[in-house]
């Protein structure tokens, strides 16, 4: 999300993983980050600058899901 204002919260209601969310100023600093937050959450904060914030999947949902043995399953 490309210049996001100061104290924007954000949410991850309707996600089905947990995500990382990061949020960077003008300068390109990491100013505000969350890992492995989980789906249902409102009200996250996001700081009090200006700038991008950075979804990701979390670890463990980066390669497409869950892996159960051998397996592979989309979540």
């Amino acid at each position: 999300f490309k210049d996001v204002p100061p104290n924007t919260p954000f949410n991850t209601h309707g996600m089905k993983v947990p995500i990382n969310i990061e949020k960077y100023n003008e300068q390109g600093h990491l100013v505000e980050s969350h890992k492995s937050v989980p789906p249902g959450i409102s009200d996250i904060p996001t700081g009090p600058h200006r700038g991008d914030v950075i979804e990701t999947p979390a670890k463990g949902y980066r390669d497409g899901g869950v892996r159960y043995s051998n397996r592979r399953y989309k979540r």
